[in-house]
């Protein structure tokens, strides 16, 4: 393992057979002819479900990756016997003009992002240094200029892919056992989504990058690229986008005027991070994240704390408000249910089906990623798929 790790870490060109230890291996799962995908897993910190649906769309371009263990093969390379924070990793890729874009983020991108941190870890490891002396977990996730470097750099490898991109809407969300919180960090590219509901309040976790943002709009014209109907030209029109940021795309990334992060589509996310902490100051989460103006605060008591990743074909149809009620309804009856004894798990793959079912009208791929924390209240224990 330890010269795979090597020749991984010395070559750009990451192999199929070492990559897929990075994908997820979901508890339970199945496709469809009909492209329907659902998939559930669950470990002592979270339990997600997903459905991904081609809805009314001749072809399925998302991609998604859930990722609550890090691999075996990888977890050799960490010490965790000084350092036991849990990273897990959700992301929904909303390919357009072809899935090939989607396809390489979900391959690759987690991966891209991980190799400094397997890095740093075997440095660590066969180093002399005392445990008290070891970097903090993920420290390199504290660093808002690190992920944009990396979505920048991972874009790079896709210049080939002049008509066809893909959003990214990554989100990883951290255990810190010895401070008894989480952190949630969430970088964005394109008009995907991700929010956080937590007992009651709802956060947006990014921005969808479009040109009703005026700074966006304003780098799409400095560009030289032309504006119509909320849609971006390429500068020899032969191609029009609804988004402002994306993988991919490079007829319209090739203003020779124009630097990486001055085209008229970027690959750069944007960042926002939440850290929640356990118990008695879980409050504290209204106060701390006032700067932000899309917080909904709402009367309902709720006991669950959960993000939901989507795609715009979620967030076209439904608020972020009315996604996070939906769900927070579905929970509550089901707890309710096993309470009565009508079933004994919660089922968090059975409420992402029915938020797609709810969104079918869209009329495109609908991809949700639903993931419920932990946080030690009661509910807990019915954690699993039913």
């Amino acid at each position: 393992m330890m010269n795979t790790v090597r020749s991984f870490m010395s070559s750009q060109n990451i192999s199929t057979a070492y990559r897929s230890i990075f994908k997820t291996q979901p508890l339970q799962g199945y496709k469809t002819k009909s492209g329907k995908d659902f998939e559930s897993a669950s470990n002592n910190h979270v339990q997600y479900g997903c459905a991904s649906v081609k809805g009314y769309r001749p072809t399925m371009e998302d991609e998604y990756n859930a990722i609550i263990e890090v691999p075996s093969e990888v977890h050799n390379t960490f010490d965790y016997k000084h350092d036991n924070a849990p990273l897990m990793y959700f992301a929904v890729y909303d390919g357009h003009g072809g899935s090939s874009v989607s396809k390489k983020l979900s391959e690759d991108l987690y991966v891209h992002i991980m190799t400094d941190e397997i890095s740093r870890r075997k440095t660590e490891s066969n180093s002399a240094c005392s445990p008290g002396s070891r970097t903090k977990s993920y420290q390199w996730l504290q660093e808002d200029s690190f992920l944009k470097q990396k979505f920048m750099s991972f874009d790079k490898q896709l210049k080939s892919h002049t008509a066809c991109g893909s959003t990214a809407a990554t989100v990883f969300v951290s255990r810190d056992p010895l401070n008894k919180s989480w952190e949630v960090i969430c970088a964005n590219t394109g008009d995907s989504s991700a929010v956080l509901f937590d007992q009651g309040v709802t956060i947006s976790l990014n921005k969808r990058h479009d040109v009703n943002i005026l700074t966006e709009k304003q780098r799409v014209v400095k560009a030289s690229c032309e504006i119509y109907d909320d849609y971006v030209f390429s500068s020899c029109g032969q191609m029009s986008l609804a988004m402002t940021r994306a993988f991919g795309d490079y007829l319209f990334k090739n203003n020779r005027a124009q630097n990486d992060a001055n085209q008229a589509v970027i690959a750069e996310p944007d960042i926002v991070r939440v850290i929640l902490h356990d118990d008695s100051k879980r409050q504290d989460l209204i106060k701390r994240e006032s700067k932000f103006d899309n917080i909904v605060k709402t009367d309902s008591q709720s006991p669950y704390t959960f993000l939901v990743v989507g795609c715009d074909g979620i967030w076209d149809v439904m608020s972020y408000r009315s996604v996070t009620k939906y769900v927070n309804e579905k929970l509550l009856q089901q707890d309710s249910e096993i309470q009565q004894g009508k079933r004994t798990r919660l089922d968090i793959t059975s409420i992402c089906r029915d938020l797609t079912k709810k969104c079918y009208h869209s009329r495109d791929n609908i991809t949700v990623i639903i993931a419920l924390l932990n946080r030690g209240s009661d509910n807990v224990d019915n954690m699993g798929p039913a």
